[in-house]
């Protein structure tokens, strides 16, 4: 198995992805989850340029089967694409602006329960 050097770009991204990768490599310290994150985020970024430029060359509608004017499929996969990206860099938690903390979220479901439990025993023991 080769190792992957994770703060190093991925080979296959294009500007916007090595763009977004860098501007949060140089300004954030990632865990190796997070890198994967990242990556995903990068790709996502330049699809959406690909999808972008080609909906330009080809135009923004298309006909269907039937004949009908219809919106070209390109700009709903780019759809799709922008929102994949806004969920990656959700996960990421980057703050938003200088001095704003990172979203933090506490546990949820199962383990919310778990954490409940334990923050009430230890406040009975005090």
């Amino acid at each position: 198995m080769t190792k992957v050097d994770l703060g190093r770009p991925p080979t296959d991204l294009g500007p916007s992805g090595l763009a977004l990768w860098t501007a949060i490599t140089a300004e954030f310290d990632l865990e190796s989850h997070e890198y994967v994150e990242l990556r995903e985020a990068a790709r996502c970024c330049d699809s959406c340029d690909r999808l972008t430029a080609e909906a330009e060359k080809l135009g923004m509608t298309s006909t269907d089967k039937l004949g009908r004017l219809v919106a070209s499929p390109l700009l709903s996969e780019r759809r799709q694409q922008q929102a994949l990206l806004l969920r990656c860099l959700a996960a990421l938690r980057i703050p938003a602006s200088e001095g704003a903390s990172g979203q933090r979220r506490g546990p949820r479901g199962a383990y919310r329960a778990r954490t409940l439990e334990l923050v009430r025993s230890e406040r009975d023991a005090a």
